[in-house]
């Protein structure tokens, strides 16, 4: 209903549906609203002067040419007056005007009403006054026709809809006829339905001059997708499904790329195929698989170790790297640095920026896929600045991506994050997706580990691991002694790392330059594969007391032998050994018994020396000690006691001094020892009677003590090895006492006699003794399977059992069973009569019973089956013949 004038380089339109004769504003935002009354003035203020369309006066005009939204309706005056609606052709008079018109007198021409006030409002603020739009309406205008003035939507807020009588509404379902067309930037309205809506669209709109242009609505095709519904005014809009591209002609569906052979260079979109490349190949030979070529990456080669020099230290990076491979692209922290080495990208914005070209090519390729996403609108902020809730910048990716369950670290962040699917885990603080499976490593505890049947908590490292997957050997790197006894794990000590067996150390794991293998440190103890690099094996270094036998080679350890050690006490060390040569032994010397003897000892170093022995000992003296091996012969004086001596004691006197006697044991001594007395005539000890230990004479009844414990002293004196019956020998008093006495109902654990006395106990529960000094206690007798207890066991008598009675088969039944202390009873069987059966059958522990036997002599009765022993007789009732027709035979 409007068109604009042009301001800055643009032309803009304003709708008015419904207020055809509108007149002419400024497009509003309008500060200056005093100044604003003229287009020139609204041009300089950069602003667009809005003009109402013209409209042809009819039937005195007719539509030359259409307006556009920058230019006004052209229209041809017909012979009457343009605002005549019935015109007199022939007489060139109007003889009826428009609405809004009247007919002037006189002249016949139409001219205007009075007409309503009309004045545009936006944000509440007229060009000629304060206003105030209805609710949801953004822009209106108020109309006085000189009544209540009243306001009429040009345009409506976000989410509200403009219905053709001028309100705002959240939808068009109180126009019907209209369909909803438009968005929050142009404006949405309820334009009227074409009359075919549903198969056909509106390309065309009908003007006052052409009839309404319809087009037939489109079908989405096989493998096609609806992304636009049709409406009244635009046509279905249709794409790809995903895994198929548009060539041109017709959706067809990506290439695959060959597992194992190909990777996928760009993921296809809709518009183009996927793009696939062969795999590198690894050199044969020369090289190892790393990685295996995957749809989205590829195959990654690394030349093998060289084991003679396969780590050396980069003192700028403080790094022990592999010679065979590249500085990991990571420890360069600057762009230039980065892109000095062919094998590294610069990665803007990532962290850490600088990556391997596979590290790079997965970014870019993990990018274009989020750019793919459908509703993923985060990926297309292309800054971290930019990138804020519910996006969140991806450090590592490079990229800005939606946040998702596990970026959250609250149980509230979890709950309200997106549709309220994420599950918050209190004991693990973590927030995931649903069904999403949680990371066996996540879980810290052996409760939070135990929840999950896939994984397995091991104590000793205090790790919750995955139950099916095999060793995980640095897992036990804080356990060196659980990571040598966990099979396929071995712990080298230098790295701190518990590590696969037989696999080299990761160079990167030796921390400092002391500990980074030095050249030739290592050597060649496994072979490569096409996907496993050699390993190389640390050169065995030999220990103390080891040398070298064979040093090592490329492909060979070095040989350690223990050095050679030389016996004690027989060799001692000629030659020292050293790290590359043996220790060197030699027999030690022998000095010659009796005429030499050791000076020197030898050590482990040197020989012994031999000195010659010193001569016989003098008259007066006597030998110490003779020559031994290691000392000379020593002599000494004789004892006081001896008038001579071969010996230092009084023992070894050949005579004695005087006032000394000649002891029994041959010793020189002034005091007769035990076992004897003294004969001063004789110079001597003599001995007692043998059954004394002293005496006052040789005789037998001189004792004076006995030889306790083998003798003891009775009362006339004599001492004797048996005391007699029912007697001891008291160790305490050196005499003969009397036996103690154990009764009955107790045992003698020790038997009197000699130098014991006896001993006595009580018999144990179960046991008995009946007679005194007993020495065993007797067990009660058991009853057997077939016996009971007449009397219990005491202490001093046995236990009585009598023989269960038996009951006799066919003759008698058990009325009562037998216990551990009483007999069974038996009773006598019942006897069945000659006119009874046997009702119920005996058995062992109840008795028969009998019942009568029916009678079958009674009136019209007769024996049918005959009874037996165990049942009844049967009765059959007498057949009556039939009189007239039967008779009896």
């Amino acid at each position: 209903g409007q068109w604009a004038s042009v301001a800055n380089g643009s032309v803009v339109g304003l709708v008015t549906a419904g207020l055809a004769a509108a007149p002419d504003f400024c497009l509003f935002p309008c500060f200056n609203a005093t100044t604003m009354n003229a287009s020139d003035t609204c041009v300089r203020q950069g602003l667009q002067w809005m003009h109402n369309t013209s409209l042809c006066a009819r039937p005195v005009q007719f539509e030359l040419a259409a307006p556009t939204a920058s230019s006004d309706r052209e229209c041809s005056n017909t012979a009457c007056d343009m605002h005549c609606s019935l015109c007199n052709e022939t007489q060139h008079q109007c003889t009826r005007c428009m609405e809004g018109y009247f007919l002037s007198a006189g002249d016949q021409v139409c001219v205007p009403a009075r007409p309503p006030c009309q004045v545009p409002c936006s944000s509440n603020v007229s060009l000629y006054g304060a206003c105030s739009c209805p609710a949801h309406c953004e822009q209106c205008m108020t109309v006085d026709d000189g009544g209540s003035p009243s306001q009429t939507c040009l345009t409506c807020t976000d989410d509200f809809y403009l219905l053709p009588s001028g309100f705002c509404a959240l939808d068009c379902s109180s126009a019907p006829g209209t369909d909803p067309t438009g968005n929050g930037t142009t404006g949405r309205r309820c334009e009227p339905l074409p009359l075919s809506f549903g198969l056909e669209y509106e390309v065309q709109p009908l003007t006052a001059t052409s009839d309404r242009s319809c087009d037939q609505v489109r079908e989405c095709q096989a493998n096609e997708e609806e992304i636009v519904t049709p409406t009244a005014q635009r046509n279905r809009q249709c794409q790809c499904l995903t895994g198929f591209f548009f060539d041109g002609t017709e959706c067809r569906s990506h290439r695959l790329c060959v597992p194992g052979e190909e990777l996928e260079v760009s993921p296809g979109s809709l518009t183009s195929d996927r793009e696939c490349q062969a795999c590198t190949s690894c050199v044969a030979g020369a090289e190892f698989e790393t990685a295996g070529c995957t749809l989205t990456s590829d195959r990654q080669c690394q030349p093998y170790s060289n084991c003679a020099d396969r780590c050396a230290f980069h003192a700028e990076l403080s790094y022990c790297a592999n010679t065979a491979e590249p500085v990991p692209c990571r420890l360069h922290t600057n762009e230039a640095e980065c892109q000095q080495s062919v094998n590294c990208t610069w990665v803007p914005l990532a962290d850490p920026s600088c990556r391997s070209h596979r590290e790079a090519a997965q970014l870019r390729a993990a990018q274009a896929r989020l750019l793919l996403t459908a509703g993923d609108s985060c990926a297309a902020v292309a800054h971290p600045d930019n990138c804020t809730s519910p996006c969140l910048w991806d450090f590592g990716l490079g990229s800005c991506r939606s946040s998702q369950c596990t970026d959250l670290t609250t149980a509230t962040a979890c709950a309200q994050h997106g549709d309220g699917s994420c599950v918050f885990e209190a004991d693990i603080a973590l927030c995931r997706g649903p069904g999403e499976q949680v990371a066996c490593s996540r879980r810290f505890s052996a409760a939070s580990c135990g929840r999950d049947a896939q994984c397995t908590f091991i104590s000793a490292v205090q790790a919750c691991v995955a139950a099916a997957a095999g060793p995980d050997c640095p897992l036990f790197t804080s356990a060196p002694g659980l990571c040598n006894q966990t099979s396929g794990c071995s712990y080298d000590g230098v790295a701190v790392l518990c590590k696969a067996s037989n696999t080299s150390t990761p160079c990167a794991r030796f921390r400092t330059e002391d500990v980074c293998p030095a050249a030739s440190s290592e050597y060649q103890a496994r072979e490569g594969t096409a996907t496993t690099d050699r390993y190389c094996a640390p050169v065995q270094t030999c220990g103390a007391g080891q040398y070298a036998l064979q040093e090592p080679t490329a492909t060979t350890d070095r040989v350690c032998r223990a050095q050679p050690v030389c016996s004690i006490g027989s060799q001692y060390e000629s030659v020292a050994g050293t790290a590359t040569s043996a220790r060197q032994c030699r027999n030690i010397t022998s000095c010659t018994v009796g005429q030499t003897f050791e000076a020197q000892a030898a050590t482990g170093t040197s020989d012994r020396v031999c000195a010659n022995v010193t001569a016989a000992c003098g008259p007066d003296t006597y030998e110490v000690s003779g020559p031994t091996a290691t000392s000379d012969r020593s002599c000494a004086d004789c004892s006081s006691a001896c008038a001579g001596c071969s010996g230092p004691g009084s023992l070894e006197c050949t005579a004695c001094a005087a006032g000394y006697l000649r002891a029994l044991s041959g010793a020189c001594t002034q005091q007769c020892e035990l076992g004897s007395y003294a004969s001063p005539a004789q110079g001597v000890c003599q001995p007692c009677h043998s059954s004394c230990r002293t005496c006052s004479g040789g005789g037998s009844t001189q004792c004076v003590t006995c030889t306790v414990p083998q003798r003891y002293l009775q009362e006339d004196g004599r001492c004797v090895a048996d005391c007699g019956s029912e007697r001891f020998g008291n160790s305490s008093s050196g005499q003969c006492s009397d036996c103690q006495q154990c009764e009955a109902g107790s045992r003698a654990t020790v038997a009197c006699g000699g130098a014991t006395d006896r001993a006595c106990a009580a018999c144990a529960a179960g046991q008995f003794s009946p007679v005194a000094n007993q020495p065993n206690c007797t067990v009660h007798r058991v009853c057997g399977a077939e016996q009971w207890e007449t009397a219990a066991g005491t202490a001093t008598s046995d236990r009585a059992c009598r023989n269960t009675t038996q009951c006799v088969a066919g003759q008698q039944y058990q009325r009562a069973a037998a216990t551990a202390t009483s007999d069974r009873t038996c009773g006598n069987l019942t006897v069945c009569g000659e006119e009874e059966y046997v009702n119920v059958t005996a058995t062992a522990t109840s008795d028969r019973q009998c019942a009568a036997l029916r009678n079958c002599t009674g009136a019209g009765l007769y024996e049918q089956v005959a009874a037996t022993a165990t049942s009844d007789r049967v009765c059959g009732t007498v057949r009556t013949c039939v009189d007239g027709a039967e008779y009896e035979a």
